[in-house]
């Protein structure tokens, strides 16, 4: 099983990457870290991590990169319905 992270370790382990994560920790819209469960430099690519996730009770998923002041990125909060 995977290593819970916070926020740094995970920039520092995947600069530039879309990072999938599971029981996140979540200070209003900040993401402060959660187990990683996949990676890619691809978004789109998220989706192949998603069967890994039904162990986890919470997901989302972040960009640890550098983001345009006139780029909007969500954050998307997951409950799992098992």
């Amino acid at each position: 099983m995977a290593t819970f992270m916070n926020i740094e370790e995970i920039k520092h382990l995947y600069p530039n990457e879309w990072v999938l994560l599971g029981d996140p920790e979540i200070d209003n819209t900040t993401v402060l870290g959660g187990f990683v469960v996949f990676h890619s430099k691809n978004k789109k690519d998220l989706l192949k991590g998603k069967p890994l996730l039904d162990n986890f009770k919470l997901s989302t998923w972040t960009y640890t990169g550098e983001v345009s002041h006139d780029r909007k990125l969500w954050l998307g909060l997951y409950r799992s319905t098992q």
